[in-house]
This record gives structure tokens, sequence and C-alpha cells, in this order.
């Protein structure tokens, strides 16, 4: 069934916590950030980067924007999935976004977290809770997705490949986000 958020349904709390994780790790993100500076030196000579990289403050105001608009998606998700346990519609579009960025966490907790973590040999700023709280919550909800049918089966499959393709572009976009939040808060 589409929509699915029969009693029972865990839709709610599963994009709850995706939320929660997201906003979790990014923080994770900002604050090991100014105890790790030579992370991103090391990352720029790994991959042979031969543009400058923005500064600490770009990259927080980068990473707040990462937070801050996938938390408003699922907010608004959230409320959806609420609303139906109360016996309105639901929507089978926040579904199908809050599957799609269960996806794009999920992949992003693998590459870039835990393969530089692996690849730089230790800590990079946010693998604890990408390894702790993205991964394992993005996989159960795309698991809660699945068994609990909130989706078709294509739609489904479709965000997850959404999701996973999408990452790069966020990823890339990244510093280009960054450089414009500073400069309005500037």
């Amino acid at each position: 069934m589409n929509g699915n958020l029969e009693r029972g349904s865990n839709r709610a709390l599963y994009t709850r916590w995706l939320l929660i994780a997201i906003v979790l790790h990014n923080c994770e993100e900002v604050f090991a950030l100014e105890r790790t500076p030579g992370v991103v030196d090391r990352m720029r000579e790994m991959f042979e980067l031969t543009i400058a990289m923005p500064g600490l403050d770009t990259i927080r105001a980068g990473l707040a924007t990462l937070a801050l608009v996938p938390a408003l998606i699922l907010w608004r998700a959230w409320s959806d999935a609420k609303a139906a346990e109360q016996g309105a519609v639901p929507s089978t579009r926040f579904a199908f976004v809050t599957c799609m960025i269960a996806a794009m966490t999920t992949a992003n907790a693998i590459v870039p977290h835990l393969a530089l973590g692996v690849a730089l040999g230790g800590y990079v700023p946010g693998l604890a809770s990408a390894i702790a709280l993205t991964l394992p919550i993005g996989v159960l909800t795309l698991m809660a997705g699945w068994r609990e049918e909130w989706l078709g089966r294509e739609a489904l499959l479709t965000a997850v490949l959404l999701g996973i393709a999408l990452l790069p572009l966020v990823l890339g976009g990244f510093w280009a986000l960054g450089e414009l939040a500073a400069e309005i808060s500037a």
C-alpha cells in the first residue's frame, strides 16, 4: 500500500530520529573542526585539490545550512506522519523525501566519513556520529519504509537511488553554500 500509515506504523518515530541524527552529526562536525584543524589540509593534500579551502567560519556556515535544510524538510515530514496517525491522509511525497534523506545520510556515513577515517588513519570530523547515529538510523528508516510500505517498492528504490546519486552534488555544493552563508552572515 502506498503511503501506508496504519496504526502501528513507525514513520513518525523514524523521521524524528533521522532529523535528530542529522542535526547531531552536523554539530559534531562543527565542533570537531576546531579541534582537528589539520584534517582539512590532509584531505586537500590527499585529493591533490588545487582550489583554495574555505576558512572555518565558511565551513561552519555550510554545515549549518546542510543541517537546516533537511531538518526543516524532516520536521514537515514528521508532522505529516503524526497527522496520519490521527487519521489524516499521509503524503507519499514526505515518505519519499524521508527515504531519500535516509539513503543520503547512510551513504554519507560510509563515503566520505568512514572512507576518509580509514584513508587518513584516524578520526575525521563527524565520524563518530556518522557511525553511531546516521548510518544505523538511516538503514533502520529504510528498512521500516520497506517493511511498513510507506511507498510502493519502485518508489522506495527510486528514493534510495536518488538519495545516493544526489550525495556528491550535495557535498560538492557544500563549499558554495558555505561561501554564500558566510557572506550573508558577514
